[in-house]
């Protein structure tokens, strides 16, 4: 029995770390490149014709810093806890909106356990990747269905009022069979979604506790 569908569109894929990179300057202890050699060194950084520092990466220098997600990197913490706490918090922050419209509109899911199944329309032109690697998407998704509050104990707010609970939790008395992906392919890169659609799980050997009175 089909309780819920909830689709997001345009899942993202990239996270923006910070709006602008800092400005790196060659220091006096810096291999300077070939094209720099005649320069000077003034008060510990090297200086062109003007006096002015040599900026070590002109090309990303003032402008946005942005992570592509990816499945091994969250095994690997993203090298720095601060970094992965910054991605997680940005990916749930794309998929609230979804869940919590979903809720106004049609109230909480109140039947239990829950089969899921995850559809997601993307490009394969580039086939050499693994959909396995997709699993964290869907990990924070579904903590965002029933999350309501923040690590120091504050409500988690959208449009200025606490969230409300899709569900009441994401252990086994309510989520008995959790997703892969299914690949379905797309044409359009616009076109890219995800489709989450809630079942009631009603096999047998489930009609015992902790699923039943």
């Amino acid at each position: 029995m089909l309780l819920r569908t909830i689709e997001i569109p345009k899942f993202i894929i990239n996270v923006q770390l910070s709006k602008k990179r800092r400005t790196v300057y060659y220091k006096a202890k810096d291999n300077l490149p070939k094209k720099y050699k005649k320069c000077k060194i003034k008060k510990g950084y090297y200086v062109d014709e003007n006096g002015e520092r040599l900026i070590k990466n002109p090309r990303v220098a003032g402008k946005p810093k942005v992570l592509k997600l990816a499945g091994n990197d969250f095994y690997t913490g993203y090298q720095h806890p601060s970094v992965r706490a910054k991605v997680v918090r940005e990916l749930k922050a794309f998929y609230r909106p979804f869940i919590q419209e979903n809720i106004r509109q049609f109230g909480a899911i109140e039947t239990f356990p829950l089969n899921v199944e995850w559809d997601v329309y993307t490009d394969v032109s580039n086939p050499n990747w693994d959909a396995s690697n997709l699993g964290f998407y869907y990990k924070y998704f579904e903590d965002c269905l029933f999350e309501s509050k923040n690590y120091d104990g504050s409500p988690i707010l959208y449009k200025r009022e606490p969230v409300k609970q899709l569900i009441p939790d994401d252990n086994i008395v309510f989520i008995t069979f959790p997703p892969g992906p299914k690949i379905i392919p797309v044409d359009n890169w616009e076109d890219r979604k995800f489709v989450f659609r809630f079942y009631y799980d009603d096999r047998e050997e489930l009609k015992r506790t902790p699923w039943t009175n």
